[in-house]
């Protein structure tokens, strides 16, 4: 884990804030964007890191920063790549708000 600085933390949570809320339907409150900032970390990983388990409860939110992550769905012995993420793109949000299971 890689420390980082409130204020740097608290863009984070804004631009998640405005990328993720549905306007008057579920707007983020300053307290909402601080509770956010309060719980953001930044992770450098290396190629092939499994990030997200398949089933498993989604315990974070990723933002992309560098490079790109692939989501893939096994079926059997198959492997399936359902997407890839590129830089800006947003990882566990869905899951993880809905407090589902990872479906990759």
């Amino acid at each position: 884990m890689v420390q980082a600085t409130m204020s740097g933390m608290l863009r984070h949570a804004a631009w998640l804030a405005r990328s993720l809320g549905r306007g008057d339907l579920a707007p983020f409150t300053e307290d909402d964007i601080r509770e956010l900032a309060e719980s953001i970390g930044l992770r450098r990983v290396e190629a092939g890191t499994l990030l997200l388990e398949q089933g498993k409860p989604v315990r974070f939110i990723a933002v992309i920063e560098r490079g790109d992550v692939g989501l893939y769905y096994r079926s059997g012995l198959r492997r399936v790549m359902l997407q890839r993420l590129h830089e800006g793109d947003v990882l566990g949000d869905v899951p993880y708000f809905c407090r589902t299971p990872s479906p990759f």
